[in-house]
């Protein structure tokens, strides 16, 4: 088969195992991804913590500045009155201080500002002098403060009178105990200061911090810190949508670290975090998207790259595995060809061993020739038997099996199926019991071969491997419908049982189990294999229960049709008195069986006399005795004024000296014995029949059409 044929007959593995392999790449990278955010994530809330740490602590050290210095004022306008040179030089030693503190924020000025009845005050600590036209109460700081008394606050950015930049002031108003005011303290930050504290936290390449606060606009929030400087001090929502959605997330007023997807002054999107900190600001870091997962996208490329190269790979054994497998399963299918073929050109030769050797034990030959032959004879019908198993194996194997749908009748099956096996079983210590219920349709349809080929094989195996005790057959009818029935067959028997870790091999082709133990016993292998697989095609299965050293039980289970007609089991005439004498309890337990389950409740002797006396009342109309007690009751039985019809129940090697009685081979079923009782001829119940038929027609013309000539022969010799 060429490769585009493998794949089309492999296309659905070869999917499964792209799409295993895709749903895979795809889990892996939103776990991949899942992992990188919540890095990213906690290394945003870290630096964060930290940079607010750092932020507050300088902020609150010009905090405490400012209110060491409110009280050292008010302390001075209450005790020694107002005097602005001690107040002034109070101021810049301050200025000094902050100026040189490492703590520096960007501070460049310290102020006081009170209004007296007899002007302004404003007291700078860098000795900056307002101009005529500055007016306080219109700054900022002078808002701020005015907002909050007795608390310090913070503006917005806003471009300072002395220097000319961007600033924000801290503010506070000044009370005394009774209420007094005492004007405004203010320190003035530079906004570039701050942006560049903010803007030296990042962890990631390209990255920046910043700052969000109130703007000079009531109800307005504006970047106190940002890396494009045209952004410091502006109102949010006039930068864009983005910003303008942003503005109306923080005025909701979450403390948690949140973050956002924005684009930056350079159009270039970035994942910002934030989280609220003093005074109402927000500090935040921002970084290129792109940029952070850059590594991530490459290590994902390289996952995928990979994961579909390894399922290349894969695929790739599996078409090559899969080549293989053809050409083995072709190659298996010309060998079993080669053996179908084989074993039907050997059956030919083998068939007139078998006939031939026939012929001359037919013959008068002397007691050691008689023997040779019939060893000859029986090594051939074992031979026949493996070669049969090794065709029908072979069929198997290349699928040529077909199941036929037929009607037939399950008794008449049975009745062949015991018939071979108890010629099986001559001459060995081993009891053959057969129980057929009562409840199994006449006629059913179905591969009527198939299932006696079935038994057949499960009770040869049980007689291969039972040296004494018992073999029983089971036939049962399971769950059924109007159209189907299960057909549950169990063989039973006292072998020498498998071992436990034997039994998974038991149904493989040509297995011999325990092969030291059983080296004397013939056959392929094949039996159990082939039961097995017309199991399987008939719709049901096969199990097995064994002890080793006890015996087995094989329960097979087939499916098949219902025909036409009542049950299997059904007599002509009911009320049938009968009776019976049987000491052997396992041989009666199944003899009564098998009445029950006609509907007759047979009278069981309890002795050979009791049973004598029944015969010589003549109150029965059948009488049923075991071979042995035979000629005992056979005179007793012919002097009764009205007899009743008398069978014994005789072995396969019974040699009968009486002709009068009827004889029936065991094992007696349900079936038989309805024949019995129905009063169908037949050679086991034939009451006057003899031994050997002798059938003559010397004027009959007969055709025999062969191309071999020994099997010509062998007719001739049959027919003669």
């Amino acid at each position: 088969m060429n490769l585009l044929g493998v794949i089309r007959k492999n296309w659905g593995q070869l999917l499964t195992i792209c799409g295993i392999f895709a749903l895979m790449i795809v889990l892996s990278c939103l776990w991949a991804v899942s992992n990188a955010r919540q890095y990213m994530t906690l290394n945003a809330e870290e630096m964060l913590q930290v940079a607010e740490e750092r932020l507050q602590g300088r902020i609150r050290e010009s905090e405490v500045t400012l209110f060491n210095t409110a009280n050292s004022l008010i302390q001075q306008q209450l005790h020694r009155g107002f005097n602005a040179e001690e107040t002034r030089e109070y101021l810049r030693e301050i200025h000094r201080e902050l100026s040189h503190s490492e703590y520096n924020l960007g501070y460049f000025n310290i102020f006081w500002y009170m209004p007296r009845p007899e002007g302004m005050v404003f007291i700078s600590g860098s000795d900056w002098e307002p101009p005529p036209e500055y007016e306080p109460e219109k700054r900022p700081w002078y808002f701020a403060a005015d907002a909050i008394p007795g608390h310090s606050a913070i503006t917005a950015p806003y471009i300072e009178w002395k220097e000319g930049i961007n600033a924000v002031t801290m503010a506070l108003r000044l009370r005394g105990g009774g209420g007094e005011d005492f004007g405004i303290l203010g320190i003035d930050l530079s906004v570039a200061r701050l942006a560049q504290f903010a803007l030296s936290f990042q962890f990631e390449r390209g990255g920046y911090g910043y700052l969000i606060g109130p703007s000079l606009e009531p109800d307005k929030l504006c970047f106190i810190a940002y890396p494009d400087s045209r952004y410091a001090g502006l109102p949010m929502r006039g930068l864009g949508p983005q910003y303008a959605a942003l503005e109306e997330r923080l005025k909701q007023g979450t403390e948690a670290l949140s973050s956002v997807t924005l684009k930056n002054a350079n159009n270039v999107p970035v994942i910002a975090f934030y989280r609220r900190t003093i005074n109402g600001w927000y500090m935040g870091l921002a970084f290129p998207r792109d940029g952070y997962f850059h590594d991530l996208y490459v290590n994902i490329f390289v996952f995928v790259l990979s994961g579909i190269v390894l399922m290349l790979v894969l695929c790739y054994f599996i078409v090559n595995l899969s080549m293989d497998k053809l050409q083995s399963d072709e190659e298996n299918q010309a060998k079993s060809s080669f053996l179908a073929q084989v074993s039907h050109e050997i059956r030919t030769p083998l068939n007139s061993i078998l006939g031939m050797s026939e012929i001359i034990l037919r013959k008068d030959i002397s007691p050691d020739l008689y023997e040779n032959v019939s060893i000859i004879r029986q090594s051939g019908d074992i031979l026949l038997s493996i070669i049969n198993n090794i065709l029908d194996f072979s069929r198997i194997e290349i699928h040529r099996i077909q199941i036929e749908n037929h009607p037939y009748q399950l008794s008449s099956m049975i009745n062949d199926v015991v018939n071979i096996i108890r010629l099986g079983l001559a001459g060995k210590p081993v009891d053959f019991f057969v129980d057929v219920a009562g409840d199994i349709p006449v006629e059913l349809l179905g591969d009527e071969a198939k299932v006696r080929q079935l038994l057949i094989n499960l009770l040869n195996n049980a007689v291969k491997y039972t040296r004494q005790g018992y073999i029983k057959l089971l036939v049962r009818k399971g769950a059924a419908d109007s159209d189907e029935l299960r057909l549950l067959f169990s063989v039973e028997d006292t072998g020498i049982g498998i071992r436990q870790e034997d039994l998974g091999r038991l149904f493989r082709d040509f297995t011999r189990l325990d092969r030291e133990r059983n080296s004397h016993i013939e056959g392929a292998g094949l039996g159990l294999a082939i039961a097995a697989s017309f199991c399987k095609a008939l719709g049901g299965g096969i199990s097995v229960e064994s002890v080793y050293g006890e015996g087995s039980i094989f329960t097979a289970e087939v499916r098949q049709g219902v025909g036409k007609g009542g049950t299997t089991l059904q007599l002509r005439e009911s009320g049938m008195r009968v009776v019976v004498y049987e000491d052997r309890s396992l041989y009666l337990e199944f003899l009564l069986r098998a009445f029950n389950a006609l509907g007759i409740d047979p009278e069981s002797s309890p002795d050979l006399s009791s049973f004598v006396s029944a015969l010589e009342g003549g109150d029965f109309d059948y009488a049923f005795v075991a071979s042995r007690y035979a000629a005992d009751c056979v005179a007793a039985w012919e002097g009764a004024a009205s007899p009743a019809k008398l069978f014994v129940m005789a072995e396969t090697d019974f040699d009968a000296g009486f002709r009068s009685a009827g004889r029936v081979h065991l094992p007696l079923y349900s079936c038989s014995l309805a024949n019995i009782l129905n009063g169908v001829p037949g050679p086991e119940n034939n009451s006057r029949r003899t031994d050997r038929f002798a059938f003559m027609a010397p004027d009959a013309r007969v055709l025999v059409v062969d191309d071999l000539s020994t099997n010509l022969r062998v007719a001739e010799e049959l027919m003669r």
